[in-house]
């Protein structure tokens, strides 16, 4: 297992990094190769390729060309999106942080998220700024069916979405037990999908970050001898917590300024903490304060312990007497939820305020862009249940 030591920042030299830019391989995007003096030049346009194509090869143009800043958008799987600048300095480091921990210094990277975010970015970042082929697919729930047999991929990012969609096609399966790592971001993991990746040979990793701190900043093994309960700051980044309970990171990373999150956190240590949920995702019910992701995760395992369940989320309602009261919210694919079977199975294991209160259905959950649940538009347009 690696070893979440002996990854020393201070170490690292970035005064040789244009030039190493300049010496960048050529670029593999939906079949297409592009040379690294075309994108240079600017001489990589023409009226076949998407956006996607289009904004990955713009990328790769200004960050060979020096721009100092980039522009981008937060996800707003949390709240209303807001646009913020980046400096590339701090894109350098989070890129070597990640690098020098996975031991990774060539090889070939794959990138199958929206460039327009953090985490896609990165993975370019990563690329050009190593010793490594870049090679990108169209976004999609399972990028690896395009994916040529005969690539080996040293480095992946995905979301948990694509990494379930991945997990039902047996050739997709067979290509993804064979990167060599794997990191899984932009919400939680479901307790069948740690099942399930548990049992690879590969190194999985779930991850922590945001657009704030230039994609993950935390990370921790989800398969092996030893899968962590907990996640391990990278190297540089100190780790605390607010009067709320609330994680604070600072570190070269976030300009060694501190960056106060939303994000509920068990503290182990300056760099070890177990994720709790959001602290906008709490609900005040009568004066009794229910964190949204712990219950969620209780009533997953309940229900499939009971082999009853199906893909939901809770939310807070407002409610006259309690100020806010538990809904449910099922996906309703198909075969529609019983609510009552649903309540008998909750009623013995659930305390009393953990029960939700309304029960609701959509047929298709929201996602936002970068495949994260939609809550705020789900459960706008779910429909409550009789």
């Amino acid at each position: 297992m690696l070893s979440w030591k002996n990854v020393d920042l201070t170490s690292l030299n970035f005064q040789n990094f244009h030039k190493k830019e300049k010496d960048v391989k050529s670029i593999w995007i939906n079949g297409k190769t592009y040379l690294p003096e075309q994108i240079i030049s600017g001489s990589y346009t023409n009226e076949d390729q998407g956006h996607f194509e289009r904004k990955v090869l713009d990328f790769i143009h200004g960050w060979l060309l020096g721009i100092k800043t980039f522009t981008f958008m937060t996800s707003g799987s949390t709240g209303r999106p807001k646009i913020i600048r980046i400096q590339r300095q701090r894109m350098l480091i989070s890129a070597h942080s990640t690098m020098k921990f996975l031991h990774l210094k060539s090889g070939n990277c794959l990138l199958c998220l929206d460039p327009n975010f953090i985490a896609g970015t990165m993975m370019i970042v990563r690329a050009l700024t190593h010793d490594m082929h870049l090679y990108a697919l169209e976004p999609s729930a399972d990028p690896f069916k395009k994916l040529p047999d005969d690539i080996g991929i040293d480095l992946c990012a995905l979301v948990p979405l694509q990494v379930h969609e991945i997990l039902q096609d047996d050739s997709s399966l067979e290509k993804f037990n064979r990167v060599r790592n794997v990191l899984i971001g932009g919400s939680d993991l479901s307790d069948e999908l740690k099942n399930k990746i548990g049992k690879f040979k590969n190194q999985i990793f779930h991850t922590f970050g945001m657009t704030e701190t230039v994609s993950h900043i935390a990370l921790r093994r989800m398969n092996g001898d030893n899968p962590d309960e907990y996640f391990h700051a990278l190297p540089g980044v100190k780790l605390s917590v607010d009067d709320r309970g609330c994680l604070v990171i600072s570190g070269k990373v976030t300009g060694n300024t501190p960056l106060i999150t939303n994000d509920q956190v068990e503290l182990i240590s300056q760099s070890k903490f177990k994720w709790l949920g959001r602290n906008d995702h709490i609900i005040n019910s009568g004066g009794i304060k229910i964190l949204i992701e712990v219950l969620e995760k209780k009533i997953e395992s309940i229900l499939r312990e009971k082999q009853a369940y199906r893909p939901f989320f809770i939310a807070g309602v407002p409610d006259k007497k309690l100020g806010q009261k538990t809904a449910i919210v099922f996906e309703s694919k198909g075969k529609p939820a019983n609510k009552e079977q649903l309540i008998r199975i909750l009623k013995n294991e659930l305390k009393v305020y953990e029960m939700p209160k309304q029960w609701r259905v959509i047929p298709e959950f929201r996602r936002t862009s970068t495949q994260k649940m939609d809550r705020n538009q789900s459960l706008k347009l779910s429909i409550e249940i009789d």
